[in-house]
């Protein structure tokens, strides 16, 4: 009979993956079940295994896949996802709108993995301290926006933006990477950073955070 916490990986980059996936064999508590380098071959093998964990890597997932963490759960409702991710801002937000159980940073030592699986696996939510700490700057950036928010209706058309710009913004507005926004729209993530530039100059904001908070109190999105 099997014990121990059952994980399944799903990395794409196969050294990182072999890494990762013989480090968990070495704790006599976790059991590996299962990895892949996608979500879409990794979905039949979660269905099947039904892993108390699925460790995702955040750029496992494809433009096509956005929809990922919600597949799992589809796949197998009981699983829960610790996803990796790095501490960009773009990255953070992505992983945040997929309603995981857990986020650790992909650069953490195992042991800082380690504790994470065990504490996601309990029940608990994990949140890494460096990932908190931007959340909470966004919250306050947020806070500082709503309260000088002006309803000139002058400003507002001032600012208006143009269609690809009101697409890139909504795409901002879902956490997506310049990157994936880029393979979304099937433009180049240079010309994806020119039209984040424009925004962000005639919503009068200084990052693509405020910029989709502005946009959403707008109902631009």
């Amino acid at each position: 009979m099997m014990t121990g916490t059952t994980i399944f990986v799903i990395q794409d980059k196969e050294l990182l993956r072999a890494g990762l996936t013989a480090l968990i064999t070495q704790k006599s508590d976790l059991k590996l079940v299962g990895q892949e380098g996608s979500v879409q071959t990794a979905l039949p093998l979660i269905r099947e295994l039904k892993p108390q964990i699925v460790l995702l890597d955040l750029r496992s997932i494809t433009a096509a896949e956005l929809d990922a963490p919600n597949a799992v759960r589809q796949a197998s409702k009981h699983s829960r996802i610790l996803m990796l991710i790095d501490n960009d801002e773009g990255e953070v937000f992505a992983a945040l709108s997929s309603e995981a159980e857990g986020y650790c940073l992909r650069e953490a030592d195992f042991e800082r993995i380690y504790n994470a699986i065990q504490t996601v696996a309990a029940g608990d939510f994990w949140l890494d301290s460096a990932i908190a700490r931007k959340v909470v700057k966004a919250l306050l950036d947020t806070m500082a926006i709503l309260a000088t928010e002006p309803t000139d209706k002058a400003e507002f058309e001032r600012e208006e933006l143009s269609a690809r710009e009101l697409e890139v913004l909504a795409l901002v507005s879902k956490g997506l990477s310049n990157q994936r926004i880029a393979e979304e729209l099937k433009i180049s993530a240079e010309t994806v950073k020119t039209h984040i530039r424009h925004i962000m100059k005639k919503l009068v904001v200084n990052d693509r955070t405020q910029a989709a908070v502005k946009g959403l109190k707008r109902g631009l999105i």
